[in-house]
């Protein structure tokens, strides 16, 4: 939205915006430390299950360096967009093919910041210093078991202030 009212009310329409173009990236993970901080199943012998459905419903801000996860997807482009042309809400298909056997407890994504032609800077895991950027993490309802080889098959929107991924 603040895009939007900066490009309604405050650049000219020749006007260099910086950062130029956004893609998002995402790639689906296996962390039984994170799926535990955010769901529950058991407690003093009880299924507690239910109360699962007060837990974080869109994503929470992880630095996925300094948690225990496996990437069993390869990162995977999901939205690309000129800041200059905005598009409305969308919803994509995404084939997410596994790479590694495991368990899909969440999707994590980022992304990748176009500054210039030549200049990308991104907020994605794994860069040499840890930054103020952290990934964002959808964590699964029900955690899916996957071989490798095998595909996941998401929808994917977004509208002008969130992503969120669904099972097909």
């Amino acid at each position: 939205k603040a895009i939007k009212h900066a490009k309604e009310h405050l650049l000219k329409p020749t006007a260099q915006m910086i950062p130029a173009r956004v893609r998002v990236m995402a790639m689906g993970i296996e962390s039984t430390e994170i799926f535990q901080n955010y769901r529950v199943s058991q407690s003093a012998g009880f299924d507690v299950r239910e109360f699962n459905e007060f837990s974080l419903k869109g994503y929470v801000g992880i630095h996925l360096d300094k948690m225990a996860y496996r990437a069993i997807t390869r990162p995977t482009p999901v939205f690309s967009f000129e800041f200059k042309n905005l598009p409305g809400a969308e919803k994509i298909d995404l084939d997410l093919e596994i790479t590694a056997d495991g368990i899909r407890h969440a999707i994590a994504y980022w992304f990748e910041l176009g500054l210039d032609a030549d200049t990308v800077i991104t907020s994605g895991p794994g860069l040499p210093k840890l930054s103020s950027w952290k990934q964002a993490i959808q964590i699964t309802e029900t955690p899916a078991n996957y071989r490798k080889g095998e595909r996941a098959m998401l929808s994917v929107h977004h509208d002008e202030s969130a992503i969120w991924f669904n099972r097909r």
